[in-house]
């Protein structure tokens, strides 16, 4: 599967690697590491659809880079380290620190107006555009809105490029609301230029890409001679090249080409402190916060949110025949980045990151959600989830919140997930938890999160706050319970809420741990997936396996076992009696057998189970996966689905704002 494995890292990279590699940019992973990553590649690329793939996974000095597939399918050609992907908005991550070293310059300031060097760009009805509102997607300035936005297909100047967008209306006042806009780092390309007086290439070529030895990094000229890439896209009947696009007016936004050597470069360069200054990363690591008091998990040109209590640096990309993702975790020197020659795959390339981050920095232990019979039990372990992933990162960056914050925290929580609020409206509960971190909300969970951390480490020691990435929620608070009750807390758990956290808790336990941490790559091996699941279909609660059932019952379709798939899909929704996800893939199942109403069945009940509609992204994904070497049959009546699934997402969209 790989080009390069574990043994064979090392004589691979002694000469420099056209990313600027050496023997000396990093150990190899332990084999036992190296063949965990490789089951989780397998597994990612088990579902497809997959041309090509570069994989890099850095973790202190281990480093393990893995490519395998098809750069080019006709001709065939294979990808190698030297390949060069485009790697779409990724592009951002390269103009928002050309924008803070001209910040740190004296030359720019996050505060000014962008009409202050881009005149050209017009006053605008609702407020001021500053070059820190395009680097958070708060200007206002909208993104591609009709086909020929997103279809050039001959090169634009910078002048043409601002020309597309630079007349048309705010979406919203400056600093409102997030609306992630590519015409925003569009313009902050021009703003560049304008400042540094050179073309953005000219100025990443001297500010970054020949200091960190990026060879390979730059914006896409169709006159370049390197081994690129070729895009493709899905279509009904197997992979096709990806429609053309001339990525030259979107060049700041997400016209750079790089090979997966020079963006894990890229990464260690930001991990080791030596793109900007320190005070410039802490800046663009905080995440916004509009003026109605909301947090975008959006900083100054990256992703910036917790997983499992980890502060999680990123960014992805897509566009026309490429999927993209560089994904950081700071504080433990840790990147992985994917690159993909196929369109539309954003959520298998988020997916494939995080399975290889668990596999590094977790022991291979999945981040699972928790089901259960009684939804209000899946709610209050979503609660919990999310106080200590927010709760974490806080306690360990943040200083104590006011005590009075603090007893609102504890006191909003008691209210919120009381007996009576959970059986009475279950779901409505878990939004207002979900958006619990909000400044609006007072960021309530966060600190709940907060002060159940910091007095684990000051009874238990600081040292184990680094367990609970792994061990989970439950022990998180059920550890808080139990210290509570030796020593008495300032801010107990109410006492109903403290006995469901050790009821839900021993019931963890019980689980056989092989269940606990299985992963797809495990359904993948087994020959009865129904009999390896059994066990769970006897207990109260056990890890949520809907995305992992759903793929396995994809692998059984391709292999032409459709009713070994539906099985699956049936032992899933069995399984997961409250989950609108494991109704939505019997949904797709009818679809895909042609049983229109049974499908309509199934995606009623998917409906029912959603308090919010599915987001349109997600569909667009399922429909485009289901369709892909489908007949013309199958795909008519998948079309069918989604085109209902879209009906309802906007029905129920109308319903809510009412």
């Amino acid at each position: 599967m790989s080009v390069l494995l574990c043994s064979t890292l090392a004589l691979v990279i002694a000469a420099p690697l056209d990313g600027g590699w050496s023997v000396d940019a990093g150990a190899p992973f332990p084999p036992a590491t190296v063949a965990a990553l490789q089951r989780v590649v397998l597994e990612a690329r088990s579902v497809g659809p997959v041309a090509g793939l570069a994989i890099a996974v850095l973790h202190d000095d281990q480093l393990w880079l893995d490519t395998s597939g098809a750069a080019s399918l006709t001709p065939f050609r294979k990808v190698t380290p030297g390949t060069s992907f485009r790697v779409a908005s990724i592009t951002k991550t390269f103009t928002a620190a050309a924008v803070m070293r001209l910040v740190e310059q004296g030359r720019l300031e996050l505060e000014a107006d962008v009409r202050a060097q881009v005149p050209e760009f017009p006053a605008k009805d609702g407020g001021v555009v500053t070059v820190q509102t395009l680097l958070n997607h708060t200007s206002g300035i909208g993104t591609y809105t009709s086909p020929a936005d997103g279809r050039t297909v001959t090169a634009y100047s910078t002048e043409q490029s601002l020309g597309l967008f630079k007349d048309r209306p705010l979406l919203a006042p400056p600093g409102a609301a997030f609306v992630y806009s590519s015409y925003g780092y569009v313009l902050l390309g021009a703003l560049v230029e304008r400042v540094a007086h050179r073309r953005f290439g000219e100025h990443l070529r001297e500010a970054f890409l020949g200091p960190l030895g990026l060879r390979d990094t730059g914006l896409e000229d169709r006159r370049s001679t390197a081994p690129g890439a070729t895009g493709y896209s899905m279509g009904s009947r197997g992979l096709v090249a990806a429609r053309a696009l001339d990525i030259s007016s979107r060049f700041s936004s997400g016209g750079l080409r790089s090979t997966v050597g020079d963006v894990i470069t890229w990464a260690r360069a930001w991990l080791d402190g030596a793109v900007v200054s320190e005070t410039s990363w802490r800046k663009m690591t905080t995440p916004a916060v509009t003026t109605d008091g909301f947090s975008p998990d959006y900083g100054l040109g990256f992703a910036v949110y917790p997983m499992r209590g980890r502060r999680v640096v990123a960014h992805a990309g897509g566009q026309p025949g490429a999927s993209s993702i560089l994904l950081m975790v700071p504080e433990e020197r840790f990147a992985v980045v994917v690159l993909s020659n196929v369109s539309g795959r954003g959520v298998a390339i988020n997916r494939l990151a995080t399975g290889l981050m668990e596999v590094v920095l977790d022991q291979g232990v999945p981040r699972r959600a928790l089901a259960a019979r009684d939804v209000a039990d899946e709610v209050r372990f979503d609660a919990m989830s999310r106080a200590m992933s927010h709760g974490l990162v806080a306690a360990r960056q943040e200083p104590r919140a006011a005590e009075a914050e603090v007893s609102a925290a504890f006191a909003w929580a008691r209210e919120l997930l009381s007996d009576e609020r959970l059986a009475a409206a279950p779901r409505e509960v878990e939004e207002t938890f979900r958006n619990g971190y909000h400044p609006k909300a007072g960021r309530r969970s966060l600190l709940l999160g907060a002060e159940v951390a910091r007095l684990l480490a000051e009874r238990r020691g600081a040292a184990v706050l680094a367990e609970y990435p792994r061990r989970g929620a439950l022990a998180f608070f059920a550890d808080y319970v139990a210290a509570c009750a030796g020593r008495a807390c300032p801010h107990p758990l109410e006492p109903a809420f403290a006995a469901h956290v050790v009821r839900l808790n021993e019931a963890w336990e019980a689980i056989p741990p092989a269940l606990r941490s299985l992963r797809g790559e495990d359904l993948m091996q087994t020959r009865d997936v129904a009999a390896l699941l059994a066990p769970l279909e006897k207990v109260t609660v056990h890890p949520e396996l809907v995305d992992e059932l759903t793929r396995q019952a994809a692998r059984e379709r391709t292999a032409g076992r459709a009713g070994a798939a539906r099985q699956v899909l049936e032992l899933s929704a069995r399984l997961h009696p409250n989950s609108a996800y494991a109704r939505l893939a019997l949904a797709e199942d009818a679809a895909w057998s042609g049983d229109r109403p049974r499908a309509s069945l199934h995606l009623a009940k998917a409906f029912e189970l959603r308090p919010q509609p599915f987001g349109a992204e997600f569909l667009k994904d399922r429909s485009e996966t289901l369709r892909f070497g489908a007949s013309a049959a199958v795909a008519t009546s998948v079309t069918a689905l989604f085109a209902e699934a879209s009906r309802r997402n906007a029905a129920g969209a109308a319903a809510s704002s009412r």
